[in-house]
């Protein structure tokens, strides 16, 4: 009887592991579709990457975002999309690869998470002071073309609770 106990738990674990793995791919799959059907409707870039963003911030859960990308005139990432209190004091913005957790991000062309910024060497609290908006958070990862990083959302909020990723 033990042995069928055993058994029974073992399927129990696994269907629960895999309600969680088709529910992130729903997820996924959501997210990809709706950011595909904005390339239908627009070629401002503008307006791309503030719809993207917005589906974006949606599925992870997030009060303010940017979407950061790389200028290759003066070498520096600038925020070509906002969202949140401070969406448009933000985009006066421009930092250094590498300054930063997002600069962090591009320059090592990796995600990073970080769920307590004031802890974190790599964040750069001067534009949080500069807006008076306190950053608690943040999840950036890089958006690649032909595996080179060309810049990647930046999420966060004044929540110590780390986004969670689409994964």
């Amino acid at each position: 009887m033990s042995d069928i106990a055993g058994q029974l738990d073992d399927l129990r674990k696994e269907f629960s592991r895999l309600q969680t793995a088709f529910g992130s791919a729903d997820l996924r799959f959501g997210v990809v579709r709706q950011l595909f059907a904005i390339l239908n409707t627009t070629f401002d870039e503008e307006e791309i990457l503030g719809k993207a963003l917005g589906i974006i911030e949606t599925a992870v859960g997030v009060e303010a975002g940017s979407m950061l990308l790389f200028d290759p005139t003066d070498g520096k990432l600038y925020f070509a999309a906002a969202t949140g209190p401070k969406a448009e004091e933000v985009k006066e913005f421009r930092i250094d690869p590498g300054l930063g957790v997002s600069g962090w991000c591009f320059q090592q062309n990796e995600p990073v998470a970080v769920s307590d910024v004031a802890s974190d060497p790599r964040f750069y609290q001067q534009i949080s002071k500069s807006l008076g908006f306190e950053t608690r958070c943040l999840l950036c990862a890089p958006i690649r073309v032909a595996g080179e990083a060309i810049g990647g959302p930046e999420l966060g909020g004044p929540s110590r609770e780390v986004p969670r990723p689409i994964s």
